[in-house]
């Protein structure tokens, strides 16, 4: 069974980092209200699952892609907060493409809408 993109996260040691829980790592971060819906593809936009992200139920680093066949599959979630917060954006309007490859060699298609809002700490 193909790996997802949280598994490669999970078991990978950092050498100039380190994991943490959402609190130490987004301490700016008050409230969020962030929704990420994965689509078959950006093309025919048919919408596979819903991620309701909040600052008490953030979800983790990564959101993996539903795909059975991709390979290293997801986005980093982490990411995406860690340039919104440098860039202090209270909105986030996102798509994204799905990072893995499916077990046939080609690209994964599916792909991630995000969007939602950050408030942040005075």
């Amino acid at each position: 069974m193909p790996k997802k993109a949280s598994d490669i996260f999970n078991e990978t040691n950092y050498v100039f980092g380190s994991k943490g829980d959402f609190k130490d790592a987004f301490p700016e971060i008050q409230e969020m209200s962030i929704h990420v819906t994965e689509l078959e593809s950006l093309i025919w936009m048919k919408e596979q699952t819903t991620h309701y992200l909040t600052a008490e139920y953030p979800g983790a680093e990564y959101i993996d892609c539903t795909n059975p066949s991709c390979d290293g599959g997801g986005f980093s979630m982490g990411n995406v907060l860690r340039e919104a917060v440098n860039s202090k954006e209270e909105e986030i309007e996102k798509s994204i493409t799905c990072q893995g490859s499916e077990t046939t060699g080609r690209r994964c298609m599916h792909a991630f809408k995000v969007s939602g809002s950050v408030k942040y700490r005075a």
